[in-house]
C-alpha cells in the first residue's frame, strides 16, 4: 500500500494489512486518525444504541428537549470507553514511540492509536449489529469472548504501531546524521 488516501483504505488497510497501512498513515499529516475514528465510534453507536436512541428521541418529543437530550447523552455514553482507550493507547504510544523530531508534522502517536482501535471498533460495530439485528442481548461469557478477541485484535495492531512509529522517528535522524557538513 503506497499511500492510505481514503477512509476505506486506512480502516480497511489497518484490517487486512496493518503494518504497510500503518505506515501509509504515520506518512500522513497530523489529525487524520480524529475524523475516521469518528465515523467508526459514531457507527457503532448507531448500530448498538438504535433503539434507545430512538427512545431519546420520541421521550424528548413527548416530555420535552430537555429530557430527550438526557436520554440521548446516556445513550452517547456507551462509547465513552472507547474514547477513553484511544487517548489512553495514543498517551502510551507517545512514550514508547520516543521523541517527535522537531518540526515533525507527520502523524502523532493519537492518529496512530486511533487506528490501532479499528479493529476494536469494527468488532464491536459487527457484534452490536449482529445482537440488534437478532434482538437479543448476547451472554455475558459470549461478550467477554467478544471484547476478549476485540482487545487482543486492538493489542496486536497497537504493538504493530509502536514499531512502526519508532522506526518513522529514527529514520529521519539516522538520516541526517550521514549527511556530510
Amino acid at each position: 500500500m503506497s499511500a492510505a488516501t481514503t477512509f476505506t483504505e486506512r480502516v480497511g488497510g489497518v484490517l487486512v494489512a496493518p503494518v504497510a497501512t500503518l505506515r501509509a498513515i504515520v506518512a500522513l499529516p497530523s489529525g487524520r486518525g480524529a475524523s475516521d475514528i469518528a465515523w467508526l465510534v459514531a457507527a457503532r453507536l448507531v448500530a448498538g444504541e438504535t433503539p434507545r436512541l430512538l427512545r431519546a428521541i420520541f421521550r424528548g418529543i413527548d416530555l420535552g428537549p430537555i429530557i430527550g437530550l438526557q436520554a440521548l447523552l446516556m445513550a452517547a455514553q456507551q462509547v465513552l470507553p472507547d474514547v477513553i482507550g484511544i487517548l489512553a493507547a495514543g498517551m502510551l504510544l507517545g512514550l514508547f514511540a520516543g521523541r517527535r523530531p522537531t518540526g515533525d508534522t507527520n502523524a502523532d502517536p493519537l492518529d496512530v492509536a486511533a487506528y490501532a482501535w479499528v479493529p476494536y471498533l469494527t468488532v464491536e460495530l459487527l457484534a452490536s449489529l449482529l445482537f440488534t439485528l437478532r434482538g437479543a442481548l448476547p451472554s455475558p461469557r459470549l461478550r467477554m469472548v467478544i471484547d476478549g478477541v476485540a482487545v487482543a485484535w486492538a493489542l496486536v495492531v497497537w504493538t504493530l504501531g509502536v514499531s512502526v512509529l519508532r522506526s518513522a522517528r529514527q529514520s529521519p535522524a539516522s538520516s541526517t546524521s550521514k549527511e556530510p557538513s
